[in-house]
C-alpha cells in the first residue's frame, strides 16, 4: 500500500528546523522528541514551563528536564531559558537518558566518561543503537552508570552488539534486568568466548536449562521459592539433564537421605544419584528390580560358619569404630570435595 501526506492536515502544521532529520532524529531519544514537539507547537518564544510540559505529555518533571537540556545542548533552545540543574545533564540529555542519581558511585574498571560516550555515539551508530533498545527493554531512561557500563562492554571489552543486546533482553525477560547483573552476564560470556549469536542461543539455553531443573528440584524436595547457590545449580542441572533422572527417582533419593541421616544433605543425595547413574539405572522400576536382583544373589551366597565367626569378633573388637553419624558425614564432605 502507497501512502502520501494528507494535504488538509497541512492547514495546522508548525514547523521544525530541518536539521532535526538531517542530524539529530537517530540520536534522540523517544521522550526527548515528543519534549521537542510540544515545545515547538505550543511555548512559542514565551518561558517554557516543565510542569505544563510534564502534565501535557504525562512525563515526570526530572525526564522533562533532561530531555529540555539535550534540546538546549543541540541549539533548539535558548539556554538562558534553563536553570543550571536543567543544562547539568551531559551526556544523560544527549542521548536521550536519565541524570544518575548516584553521582558518587564507583565504578569497576575503568569505563567510559560523559565525554567518550558523546564522541563515540556521535562517530558510531552502534553506541546510539545500543543505548536506545537497552532504554527500550529496561521500559525507562538510563542511568549514567548504566550507560558507561553498556558502551565500556561494547567499545572496551570488543563485545558483538547483537550478543549485547541478547544479554539485556536475557536479563530483562529473566527478572534480572539490573545493570550489574547484565555486566556479570556479558563478563562471562565475553571470558568464556562467546562472540556470537549463535553461541549465545547457546549459553541462554544452558541457563534456561538450569533454571528449569532447579525448578524440578525445589518441586521435588519441597524447598521455599529461593535462588539456588552456584553449586546447587550445577548439582541440579547434571540430575535432571545429564543423568535424566525424572521426579521419581529424584525423590526416591531424597527419602533414602532423610531416613538415613534423619536430615537433607545435598551431598548424600549427589552420592546415591552419581551410584544409580554408574549402574546404568534411569527409572524407580530399574533402581528396585536391581536392587532385588543384588538381594537374591546375596542370599545365593549365605556366610560360612568361619565367616560368622570372624565377623562377631570384628564386632567386638575394641577397636572397631562403631557407625557415627557425623565421622559419616565428614569422611562423605572429603570425598566429595
Amino acid at each position: 500500500m502507497n501512502y502520501k501526506i494528507n494535504p488538509l492536515k497541512l492547514t495546522s502544521a508548525f514547523m521544525l528546523p530541518a536539521e532535526l532529520t538531517e542530524k539529530h532524529l537517530k540520536l534522540i531519544g523517544e521522550i526527548p522528541l515528543k519534549v521537542m514537539l510540544w515545545v515547538y507547537k505550543n511555548a512559542g518564544f514565551d518561558p517554557i514551563d516543565q510542569k505544563k510540559i510534564s502534565k501535557a505529555l504525562n512525563i515526570s518533571e526530572s525526564d522533562v528536564g533532561d530531555s529540555l537540556g539535550f534540546l538546549a545542548e543541540l541549539g533548539y533552545l535558548n539556554a538562558e531559558a534553563l536553570n543550571a540543574k536543567e543544562l547539568n545533564t551531559g551526556v544523560n540529555s544527549a542521548l536521550g537518558v536519565a541524570e544518575n542519581e548516584e553521582k558518587n558511585a564507583v565504578l569497576k574498571n575503568k569505563k567510559p566518561t560523559r565525554e567518550d560516550i558523546l564522541n563515540l555515539a556521535a562517530n558510531d551508530e552502534n553506541v546510539k543503537f545500543i543505548l536506545a533498545e537497552a532504554q527500550t527493554k529496561f521500559g525507562r531512561l538510563l542511568r549514567q552508570n548504566e550507560i558507561a557500563t553498556l558502551v565500556w562492554l561494547y567499545a572496551d571489552e570488543g563485545m558483538d552488539t547483537a550478543v549485547l543486546l541478547m544479554a539485556i533482553d536475557y536479563a530483562v525477560n529473566s527478572g534480572k534486568g539490573t545493570i550489574g547483573y547484565i555486566e556479570k552476564l556479558a563478563v562471562d560470556w565475553i571470558n568464556n568466548g562467546v562472540d556470537t549469536i549463535s553461541a549465545a542461543e547457546e549459553r541462554i539455553s544452558l541457563l534456561l536449562a538450569k533454571k528449569d531443573a532447579w525448578r524440578t528440584i525445589s518441586g521435588v524436595f519441597g524447598f521455599k521459592s529461593r535462588n539456588p547457590s552456584k553449586k546447587e545449580n550445577e548439582l541440579s542441572y547434571k540430575w535432571v539433564y545429564t543423568y535424566s533422572f525424572d521426579k521419581k527417582v529424584l525423590k526416591e533419593a531424597y527419602d533414602r537421605t532423610v531416613d538415613s541421616l534423619s536430615e537433607f544433605n545435598i551431598k548424600y543425595v549427589d552420592k546415591i544419584l552419581e551410584n544409580w547413574h554408574k549402574a546404568g539405572l534411569k527409572t524407580l522400576t530399574d533402581i528396585l528390580n536391581y536392587e532385588e536382583k543384588e538381594k537374591e544373589q546375596k542370599g545365593k551366597n549365605k556366610p560360612t560358619e568361619k565367616s560368622k565367626e570372624n565377623a562377631k569378633k570384628i564386632k567386638t573388637d575394641k577397636t572397631y569404630a562403631s557407625y557415627n553419624k557425623e565421622k559419616f558425614k565428614n569422611k562423605l564432605s572429603e570425598d566429595y570435595n
